[in-house]
């Protein structure tokens, strides 16, 4: 039997689809318009019953109705209604009304008995109702069962004391009267809490309420990437680069963090209306990775039908195909990361691509022995410099006629892998990386802005999938560009001149930047921005140091507290120096990190800032502050790159 789901709420129209689907019909599909519902009847070749929305969008449901009971007079339709429809009884005639939102046991029933008016036996509706639903535990209102997972069922509910709309999942009756699994269940929800990412589902709350142990989770907007293949919808180049963007991301943060997890599969991929990507929240408490292989292949299998054969989509649809080829060259989700970032910079795999993963194949090979001796190390950096060049299409940028930055402070600095002490005293492994010798200047900067004025549609793509649309985001800094009222400090800086008291040079550290700028940013120059943890360990080495220099403080080590100096050159002071060489982290401009933390005031995800500047009066270089949302910029905070050991 087929089934239409129609609403204009593609959360609910999926997740009706899906819950159909669980209950014993297959053939349930789900659109969000009455033009998209027609094509979806025509695809499939007719429609048993139809479930609308009575007031969609554009045309209505009751429009719909009649337009597909003229070409299919047997079809069963059952309507859906937020609001009274008593003035509407005669366009109704007599059929179904299911009030909004809707009660998913009592669906299942009227399909089972337009299904049983109809030639085919219909699956045994749900009989039930489920204990849970209409109560309230704690602050949480359970309102209706969204789905069931291998901890137990889980519900659409509303956290009632900030009115947020949450996923209460919860731990099965079975598994609940065994200490060993409830102990399990909660450590992996603290797990998930405690993992931040814009892309991945964040855990808001976990515990015990009245004997029912649960934690809540954002709710997933839009369908699983299975769905959507299963559906036969197309996905455009720009949503296909922006998906495996935000994927590959989610995992290489989980992969920089060291952090458990269970293996990837594309159910876990959410692709809402407006083409942006989530990943449902896969961190455990122990171990349980998936082979990356397998992941990226089982992720390329379920993208490739989504993709149309047209030459815009040819690079993805190739780096597709080398995800699942025999002998894949794209072997870690950093080496995705690059790919697609090549791929969003109009670079993709092409026969120059061929190249490039001969090239990164040697590099790996050479990389494994790179302890070996000092030309081994040597021969790393020329085919690294190699594949960057041409992977990042510097070739034509090196072509413009003249660059602002200083290549003298491109330097990475490789951080050996080791323990990190925090300033709580906690103890956390990172693996090595590398890190910006300097803070970003406002030279090297200036290189990106012109980079992205050159090539504005692959400039877009550097946004992650839930950030600000790039046409309202220029990545320009605050107080950066010239207004009626004066110049603004790029122009003083390029003549060396004076800024609010202070000088001002293109080797001074670029201010006014938010954190999407830095991202994007480090993203354009092929690496990433380091975790808070990568950044203290830079910065105080494997004794977890007070200051980048020592224990003790030294004035004339750091521009910190100094406003009658503002921001100095990044190289100005070389006393500000870590035990492995990396320059100005005490001082001169705190630094925005990649890693994310809630806010305590207002419980939002903000960026870990570190580092002091010339402000600050606390001194304390060690502390995360949580003072800029990611589209808020301050005078005192910059930033500068970091990147895995195999980017480099």
């Amino acid at each position: 039997m087929k089934i239409l789901i129609v609403d204009d709420e593609p959360a609910m129209a999926g997740r009706l689809a899906a819950e159909i689907q669980a209950a014993g019909w297959p053939d349930c599909h789900a659109a969000t318009s009455a033009e998209e519902a027609v094509e979806i009847a025509n695809d499939k070749h007719g429609v048993d019953v139809l479930v609308t929305n009575v007031f969609l969008d554009g045309v209505d449901g009751l429009v719909l109705d009649q337009a597909v009971r003229e070409q299919l007079p047997e079809v069963r339709t059952i309507f859906l209604a937020g609001r009274d429809v008593s003035s509407l009884a005669d366009e109704i005639g007599g059929r179904p009304v299911l009030a909004k939102p809707v009660d998913t046991t009592a669906l299942i029933a009227e399909i089972a008995r337009a299904s049983a008016a109809g030639k085919e036996e219909a699956p045994t509706p749900l009989a039930t109702p489920d204990p849970l639903v209409g109560r309230t535990l704690g602050t949480f209102r359970i309102d209706e069962v969204a789905g069931e997972d291998s901890d137990g069922p889980f519900y659409r509910a509303m956290q009632t004391s900030i009115g947020r709309e949450v996923e209460f999942h919860t731990l099965g009756v079975d598994q609940s009267t065994d200490p060993s699994q409830v102990e399990c269940f909660l450590d992996d929800a603290r797990a998930k809490a405690n993992v931040h990412h814009p892309a991945l589902l964040s855990v808001f709350e976990a515990g015990d309420c009245e004997g029912i142990y649960f934690y809540a989770s954002e709710v997933p907007q839009g369908a699983a990437l299975e769905s959507l293949a299963a559906r036969g919808e197309r996905m455009d180049n720009h949503t296909a680069i922006q998906l495996l963007h935000a994927v590959s991301e989610v995992m290489v943060h989980l992969g920089h963090n060291k952090t458990p997890h269970k293996a990837l599969k594309p159910r876990h991929v959410i692709v809402d209306h407006r083409g942006r990507t989530r990943l449902i929240n896969i961190v455990t408490h122990a171990a349980m990775e998936g082979s990356a292989l397998d992941e990226m292949r089982q992720l390329a299998q379920a993208l490739q039908p989504l993709i149309p054969e047209v030459d815009e989509t040819r690079a993805v649809r190739e780096l597709l195909a080398e995800m699942q080829a025999e002998a894949a060259t794209v072997k870690s989700w950093t080496a995705l990361l690059y790919e697609v970032n090549r791929c969003a910079s109009g670079n993709g795999p092409t026969h120059a691509y061929k190249m490039d993963a001969a090239a990164r194949a040697g590099v790996e090979a050479v990389s494994a022995a790179r302890q070996r001796g000092r030309i081994v190390r040597l021969l790393v950096r020329t085919l690294v410099a190699l594949v960057v060049l041409a992977g990042l299409g510097y070739v034509g940028w090196l072509a413009w006629p003249s660059k602002l930055g200083n290549p003298a402070f491109e330097k990475m600095i490789l951080i050996p892998g080791g323990e990190y002490i925090s300033p709580t005293g906690e103890k956390v492994q990172v693996p090595p990386f590398y890190i910006g010798e300097h803070e970003v200047t406002i030279g090297q900067y200036a290189d990106f802005l012109a980079w992205v004025r050159r090539y504005p549609s692959q400039a877009a793509s550097l946004a992650l999938s839930d950030l600000p649309p790039p046409t309202g985001h220029s990545f320009v800094p605050a107080g950066w560009a010239d207004t009626p009222s004066g110049p603004g400090y790029f122009s003083i800086a390029r003549k060396g001149g004076t800024y609010q008291g202070a000088t001002l040079t293109l080797a001074s550290p670029v201010f006014g930047v938010d954190w999407f700028d830095a991202y994007a940013y480090a993203l354009w120059k092929g690496r990433s921005l380091p975790t808070s943890e990568e950044w203290g360990r830079a910065a105080t080495g494997d004794k977890g140091l007070r200051y980048p220099w020592g224990n003790q403080w030294i004035r004339d080590n750091a521009n910190i507290n100094a406003p009658g100096k503002k921001w100095l050159t990044v190289d100005a002071i070389p006393g500000d120096r870590s035990p492995y060489g990396v320059i100005g982290m005490a001082g001169n401009v705190s630094e925005f990190t990649l890693s994310m933390n809630k806010n305590d005031k207002t419980g939002a995800l903000t960026p870990v800032i570190c580092g002091g500047n010339w402000s600050d009066k606390s001194l304390d270089i060690q502390r995360r502050m949580l003072n800029l949302s990611p589209s808020q910029s301050a005078p005192t905070v910059g930033f500068r790159i970091a990147s895995d050991v195999t980017q480099q």
